[in-house]
């Protein structure tokens, strides 16, 4: 049973009131509220490629795919493709280390890490020759690049080419004097 007073309808038996939802005026205008739409924030490459290098220790997973969306923002942010690559480099992912900086070349990004890090990835997945041919491309931008002449020289040596490898290890120890 229900029962009216001046507050509204209420249940006579319990006292809860009864709500009324229905509206007597069916001529006042109906509002539509649409959820807002979400704010979307579009990240550079720069913003992209400072977020990766903060997950890199944390989360190298991550970092990597910050790495390849920021590469996709800026393909020119030589930089990505250095980090990016090294990551690859540290799961033995060698041979899509090589393609990732060859993709970078294949867009003139070009430098002496580029060069320097597409040899490492070539040397560590079995292509010696084509890993000293980047160490002397990394050389030629690059003269002062220690490491550089030390891999070529390790590279020489191995290859039978032993005066070129003097050569070499003697750059390296005039750019890198004993400590």
């Amino acid at each position: 049973m229900a029962v009216k007073d001046a507050h509204g309808k209420w249940h006579a038996e319990t006292g809860q009131r009864i709500m009324d939802f229905e509206t007597p005026d069916r001529s006042a205008p109906v509002l539509r509220l649409d959820p807002p739409s979400p704010v979307t924030v579009e990240l550079s490459g720069e913003d992209l490629f400072e977020i990766a290098q903060e997950l890199e220790r944390d989360d190298p997973q991550e970092a990597e795919v910050a790495y390849r969306k920021a590469i996709a923002a800026d393909p020119g942010l030589s930089e990505a493709y250095v980090n990016l690559g090294c990551l690859l480099c540290d799961r033995a992912c060698y041979e899509e280390a090589v393609d990732l900086y060859q993709s970078a070349l294949d867009r003139a990004i070009d430098g002496p890490l580029i060069r320097f890090n597409l040899a490492v990835a070539l040397e560590d997945s079995g292509h010696a020759e084509r890993a000293l041919a980047e160490y002397h491309a990394c050389i030629a931008l690059a003269p002062d690049l220690a490491d550089a002449h030390y891999n070529a020289a390790r590279l020489h040596e191995a290859m039978g080419d032993h005066q070129r490898a003097i050569r070499h290890f003697h750059q390296y120890r005039r750019l890198e004097p004993v400590r």
